[in-house]
This record gives structure tokens, sequence and C-alpha cells, in this order.
């Protein structure tokens, strides 16, 4: 018997021997989006460790734990993982399929913490079925974005993961707004002239224009003390794709000689679409049309709003600019960016530069030095993949847009 306690004690001696006490650490991302998956479950064998809010875990174990047992990784809203094989010397970066059924929606709000997660889930439980959600399965983050970079602050971010459970309404869209005002409380001053009544909009106008990543603080068209130089007129409503929408023809002339012209349309409940055709100095554009047979610049933005209660808060824009240019000169310094995406017979990877327009004001873009010719081209695409971009603009996923 005694000899039988020496022989077991001398083999655990043995196992304890060969068998390290390892840390492995990774990360855990979506598959689709490659968004960090928080509060995961990361498994080995009984030991068992969690993602933090960055996707990240680390979790200690004995190597032959991990040799007979693999990692087992189970995230709500996204397929079951094994990992059978484990370096243990590595840093795992894995990427977990969202389930079939999950629904997911980004939804852009006003930041406001707790009280936009408990107001998120008073809206999901009255469209899906009995399950409810687990706050685990939420993933609430606040974009990170640098003052410098002529974003709008204070945008949030919100995830939801069903689980796999069943929708109601399959055309359900998240709507989390601190609050609604109708048209009859938007602070518009009707005033009629003929200036306002022989406008006509170029073409496009009953469009509500989807919401964007970034947003460019340089458009003011809503701020009320402004509006002293503009002449509107209210049309009819119109009945767009189920919408209610009251396009609101305005110009303007202000103290530089600039004209502005545009549609105003604003959702029957909730939003504000405009859509702007900016025109610079007269004289530049007479004397652009002339050079170019009738055609000239313009610099077209397309602005969404939202009613917080108080006043209207500038929710995205979207920005494109239009150039004809004689030869080869820049007559107005106008961003290589948005120049490639309104000149794909030029630039052949347009598709890949939608990414530049919703991220950058073309203020910002101007920045970069490049005219708009095809040698420009090559040093844009060297920048984005550079480690000085990655660190600068550390919450932009190039890989979302082909880069």
């Amino acid at each position: 018997m005694k000899s039988f306690f020496i022989f077991v004690f001398l083999l655990l001696l043995v196992r304890n021997g060969n068998a390290q006490n390892i840390i492995i650490k990774g990360k855990l991302v979506d598959a689709d989006r490659l968004d960090p998956i928080v509060n995961a479950s990361i498994k080995i064998g009984t030991t068992e460790t969690f993602s933090n809010k960055l996707g990240v875990f680390s979790i200690q174990i004995y190597s032959d734990n991990l040799v007979a047992n693999g990692i087992d990784v189970d995230a709500p809203g996204f397929q079951k993982f094994h990992l059978s094989k484990v370096n243990d010397s590595s840093f795992l970066y894995l990427t977990l399929l969202p389930l079939k059924s999950t629904y997911s929606d980004n939804v852009s709000v006003t930041f406001g913490g707790k009280d936009i997660i408990r107001r998120a889930f008073e809206n999901l439980s009255k469209n899906y079925s009995i399950e409810p959600f687990n706050q685990s399965a939420v993933q609430f983050t606040q974009l990170h974005i640098d003052e410098n970079s002529y974003i709008l602050n204070n945008i949030a971010q919100l995830k939801f993961y069903n689980a796999g459970y069943t929708k109601k309404k399959p055309d359900f869209q998240t709507q989390i707004l601190q609050s609604k005002q109708m048209l009859k409380d938007f602070p518009i001053e009707m005033k009629e002239n003929d200036d306002a009544l022989s406008w006509q909009p170029i073409g496009g106008t009953f469009e509500l224009f989807a919401k964007s990543d970034a947003v460019l603080n340089s458009v003011d068209f809503l701020d009320t003390t402004k509006w002293k130089n503009y002449s509107y007129k209210l049309l009819s409503k119109k009945i767009w794709k189920g919408h209610s929408v009251y396009p609101v023809r305005f110009t303007t002339i202000d103290s530089t000689k600039s004209g502005r012209e545009g549609i105003i349309l604003i959702d029957s409940a909730t939003y504000a679409v405009v859509k702007i055709n900016m025109y610079y100095n007269w004289g530049s554009r007479r004397e652009m049309a002339k050079q170019n047979k009738g055609s000239d610049f313009f610099h077209q933005s397309e602005v969404q709003y939202f009613f917080n209660g108080k006043t209207w808060q500038l929710e995205s824009t979207h920005s494109e600019g239009y150039q004809i240019r004689p030869h080869k000169e820049t007559i107005h310094r106008f961003d290589f960016l948005m120049d490639a995406i309104n000149y794909p017979e030029t630039y052949k990877s347009v598709e890949k530069i939608p990414f530049f327009n919703r991220v950058f004001s073309y203020t910002k873009a101007a920045s970069f030095g490049y005219s708009g010719t095809e040698e420009s081209w090559k040093p844009i695409l060297d920048y984005v993949r550079s480690v000085d971009f990655k660190i600068q603009y550390p919450w932009l996923n190039l890989a979302l847009f082909g880069f």
C-alpha cells in the first residue's frame, strides 16, 4: 500500500512537471462587421472567462488541459465556435459568424447612457417574441471622435443581438430618440417673394437620404439665427415611399455674394432632410459656365436633423461636389476625394471611395494637398494604408471598404 501511494505521488509530480501554467490571450470580433464581441464566454474545460468591451480576453490554464479540451467560445447572437489546435504562444484573433436569424441594428442617438439602453429594451420588447433580451447581448459604444476631425461629437452606437429569437415585425427598425416634434412646431419663417417662387429645383427633389457615418459641421442651414437672409416657400405635402414630407424651397444671397438654393424635406414626425445646391461666387460661376460651354461648379450637401424637444439637432450629412475643369487646371480648390466619387470614368476604383465621403469633410480632405489629378490617386491609397492613418483614425475599419 505504501508503495502504491509513492507511485501515485511520483505520477502527479511528473504530470505537474510536464504541464505548464500558461496564459491564453486573444480577441473576438464579428465576422461580418469586424466589431468586437462583448461578454462572450471563453471556456477551456471547467475554466471560463469572458471578453471585455474591446472583445479582448485572457485565461490562465495548464497546457495539458488546453490540449485535451481545446477552446469553446459562446456569444449571444453568434454561432458557437470550437478551436482544437492552439498555439499557446500566440495572440488569438477569432471571428464568429452571426446566427442566420440574428437581428442587428446600428442606431445613432444622442448620448444618454443607461437611459438610452433602458428605452432600447422597452422598444425591443414590443417587437420580439416572448424571450427577453439579455442585457449582456447589447453592445453600447461611444464612437471615438477627434474634435479636430470635423465630425459631430456625442454620437453613440447601439448594436442589438437577439440570439436567434424570432422578430414579430420583419421590417422593424429601432428608433431611439429623445422626443419627436411635428411640423407645426418647426420654426420656419414663411416669406413669399418672386425669387423663391421662380426657383426650380434640380432633379431628385422628393428623396429621403440614407444616414451617413459622420457629420460635417460646416453646414448650418437650420440655424435660425442665420435665416434673416433667406426666403421660403412651403409647398404642399407629398407622400414619398410611405413618408409624409413637406418640401420647402429657399434661396439666399449672403454678405459674401454666394448663392445657396435648396429643398428641405421634413418627415412628418421626426426628421428634416435637406438637399442643398450651393453655388460659389456668382461671377466665378458665370465665367466657368462660359469656359465649359454652359457647365459650372456646384457643391451639393444632404443634411439630416432630428428634434430633441427644444431644438433641431444635426444628425448626419452627405456631401458631394461637381466641378468641370477646363484643361487640367483647378479653378476652385476642391478636394480630390469628392472629385473621384463623381468622375468614375476617370477613376476606375471608384467603388472603394465612398468611405472617404462619409468620414472626411471637404475641409479636412483638402488638407491632403492633392488637386484632383490621376497622379494623386496612388498617394491617397498609400496614405490610408499607412500606420499614421491608423493612428489618426483608429475607429475606421478599412476592410469594410475594400482596402
